[in-house]
């Protein structure tokens, strides 16, 4: 029985944006159905019938085909039947027909369980002794049941057409002041009223949903605002995320409309797109006072909740358990920061050293700090080297202990006669000035070679104690006996690790170390998601010059993110190290901006570098190739069961696999040549955690990418 051994013609008819009717009550289709074989010359069999309303398969109810007279041409009303090698629940028909062919038969289904006959989607046309499906592959026939909600005066029945995004809207059987018959519509009063593509961008009332109440739990499916216009597109209309959600009820008993209020058990008070919402008790809006929110006398809390707890400090509309900043960002990002505190080498203050152009390059690594609202200035008539005047490109810094407070680049063509003076900040009270320099302190000078990239201690002729607002005259600055230069053999820093260790120093300050080069990822490497090996990423950078040390060396290798926070660190005596992908707290489907550096002891042996990882194609919808298209999953979200359609152009081989949020293959569903035409697929979720996938079909040329939501 179950096979096929002629050539189906079936016609299907693609309904866009728009839905078939629904009735209710039993149609008693068993009485018309015994005569049909004695008023019918012709016969064919529909061996295998599969049915899906809302995309969920049907085990149970009645199936109808009708003649073009209206008339029962065909019924299986004992129900599905289970196909255990096929894995799936089928019906049979046998039709009738006084043509030979050519009489096009309608199908209607009526689901028991919910009392309604819905009209199904696709239509066949009559060939006499025709067999059309079998076990293994049914013929498939859907419907929907987004008209099934409305009855009697169909009172919100101009709901928006689908989109392809939504939220659903859940309504508890324990609410319990609706009668059977009572409507329920889902607005946004604030959505996208405009349609076609004149792109208006029209607000207003936007009815995205409704459904009629029966007393037991009900799923209304509220449909989300699609706006092309950016694209030379259409919009189409819908709700806006964010805007709260609003109810009406249709009382069918006294015909009167009201506004209700809701209280919520799951989700939020606001449209948000894949996503739901759990109702549980409706109620009158007049019965609500005016500072309440819901049936039981709640109130909104600053975050926005009704009932809720939570505080916004700082009055910004986020909850203080989630803001990232309670407070204000500075100009340079940084939460409740005091702004740009870093001094480029012509007095440019910016948020970050690299901000400083080629021709305003920062500081050295030691001579770097941050600006005060304290300062003194010393101007300096002579700085030098060995007693010659130190170039253009060097630099002369100001210290207090180890602490940097304030460095030049010393330029005298851009000073004044040729005299430059050098800001000393002083502690203002903040942490950024922590250590600065206090009123009869005196500061300690240090200079820079930038040609043979050495530091020295440096010695003034006369010094002056710290006053803020002074003004001080220092004839000649000069370097110490401690320097450090590539020659292991160099004095005058305690540290071990340092190449100018010496034993008997006193001094730390002098204390230099060779640079250390970043070899990957190279600076402004933008790396894609799905090119980490194992969700890994390896690092890697040159060894210093080992023969200065005397014990092996812990680099500290160091990854910021976009804000300049650090959210790596790891000492390691390799000079490689691989970090899984998830330490880098990536935001899937954007661009993440990250940078890195090395250190010892807390020094920068290295140059800051750039790199990005692109987790934008975790969330690819592109419907501009050309050989095929793929279609919004629905029901979505969904449990278990969900359908993908797709369109072949051309005869093609084609991919269809599953992925999780993370980029990991799921499920493969197809891998198979297809003729031109529409097709469905099936994925069965169940044996999955709920959350976020992403299915991708695919040839040998090119992929679409599109996300659902799976909820248990």
């Amino acid at each position: 029985m179950f096979m096929r051994n002629k050539i189906i013609y079936i016609l299907i008819l693609n309904v866009l944006l728009s839905f078939p009717d629904c009735e209710h009550g039993n149609p008693n289709w068993e009485q018309s159905y015994e005569s049909v074989p004695f008023d019918n010359e012709f016969n064919a069999t529909i061996s295998a019938v599969q049915i899906f309303i809302d995309g969920v398969e049907q085990t149970g109810g009645k199936l109808a085909a009708f003649g073009e007279d209206g008339i029962i041409s065909a019924l299986d009303s004992d129900g599905s039947t289970f196909f255990p090698p096929g894995e799936n629940y089928v019906y049979e028909l046998s039709v009738w027909s006084n043509q030979v062919t050519g009489e096009i038969m309608t199908f209607k289904y009526y689901d028991e369980d919910n009392d309604f006959v819905i009209d199904l989607n696709q239509t066949y046309i009559f060939t006499s002794n025709d067999i059309v499906g079998d076990g293994f592959s049914p013929y498939e026939l859907t419907g929907t049941t987004t008209d099934c909600d409305f009855q009697g005066s169909n009172h919100f029945s101009d709901v928006v057409d689908t989109t392809g995004v939504s939220q659903l809207i859940i309504l508890s059987n324990s609410i319990s002041n609706l009668d059977v018959g009572d409507q329920i519509g889902i607005f946004d009063y604030n959505g996208l009223l405009s349609e076609g593509e004149e792109c208006e961008d029209l607000l207003g009332e936007v009815l995205v949903g409704a459904g009629e109440w029966n007393q037991s739990q009900l799923e209304i499916v509220a449909w989300s605002h699609i706006d092309y216009c950016d694209f030379n597109g259409p919009q189409f209309p819908g709700f806006i995320e964010n805007n709260p959600i609003k109810l009406k009820i249709w009382d069918e008993s006294e015909l009167t409309e009201y506004e209700a209020f809701f209280t919520i058990t799951e989700g939020s008070m606001n449209f948000q797109e894949i996503s739901y919402v759990v109702i549980d008790e409706i109620c009158d809006i007049n019965n609500i006072s005016e500072n309440e929110c819901d049936c039981n006398g709640n109130i909104l809390d600053d975050c926005g909740i009704c009932g809720g707890n939570g505080t916004d400090e700082d009055d910004d509309g986020i909850c203080d358990d989630i803001d990232e900043c309670i407070g204000q960002f500075d100009e340079c990002g940084v939460c409740n920061g005091e702004g740009p505190m870093h001094q480029c080498w012509d007095g440019e203050i910016v948020c970050d050293p690299i901000e400083c152009s080629s021709s305003n390059f920062p500081a050295p690594d030691l001579f770097t700090f941050n600006q005060s609202l304290s300062q003194a200035f010393y101007f300096i008539n002579q700085v030098t080297i060995e007693n010659i005047n130190i170039e253009n490109e060097d630099w002369l810094g100001a210290f207090n202990g180890d602490i940097c407070v304030g460095s030049r680049k010393w330029d005298t063509n851009m000073c004044t006669n040729g005299i430059c003076d050098i800001g000393v900040m002083g502690y203002d009270g903040s942490d950024a000035t922590e250590g600065y320099m206090l009123n009869g302190q005196f500061p300690t000078f240090k200079l820079f070679d930038s040609s043979e990239n050495i530091y020295y201690n440096a010695i003034p002729s006369d010094n002056f104690p710290f006053v803020n607002g002074g003004l001080f005259v220092i004839d000649n600055i000069n370097q110490s006996d401690y320097y450090c230069n590539n020659n292991p053999s160099c004095s005058g820093c305690i540290d071990i690790n340092a190449c100018n260790y010496d034993s008997s120093a006193l001094i730390e300050d002098t204390c230099y170390y060779f640079e250390s080069d970043l070899l990957q990822p190279f600076n402004n490497e933008v790396i894609l998601l799905g090119d980490l090996p194992g969700g890994t990423m390896n690092f890697e950078w040159s060894n210093i010059n080992q023969s200065c040390y005397e014990e092996e060396l812990n680099y500290n290798i160091q990854i910021f993110d976009s804000n300049n926070q650090t959210i790596f660190s790891q000492l390691t005596q390799e000079n490689n190290i691989s970090i899984s992908y998830s330490d880098l707290n990536i935001n899937e489907g954007a661009i993440n901006l990250y940078s890195w550096n090395i250190l010892i002891d807390d020094i920068p042996l290295s140059d800051i570098f750039s790199f990005s990882i692109d987790a934008t194609m975790m969330n690819v919808i592109d419907n501009k190739v050309d050989n095929f298209k793929i279609y919004q999953n629905y029901p979505n979200p969904f449990n278990p069961l969900t359908c993908i359609e797709f369109e072949i152009f051309s005869f093609d081989f084609i991919q269809i696999n599953i992925y999780d949020v993370e980029g990991n293959l799921i499920d493969n569903l197809a891998s198979n040549y297809y003729n031109p035409g529409n097709h469905k697929i099936y994925w069965n979720a169940n044996s999955n955690s709920s959350g976020i996938y992403f299915y991708e079909i695919s040839n040998s040329n090119n992929f679409i990418r599109k996300k659902m939501m799976f909820i248990k």
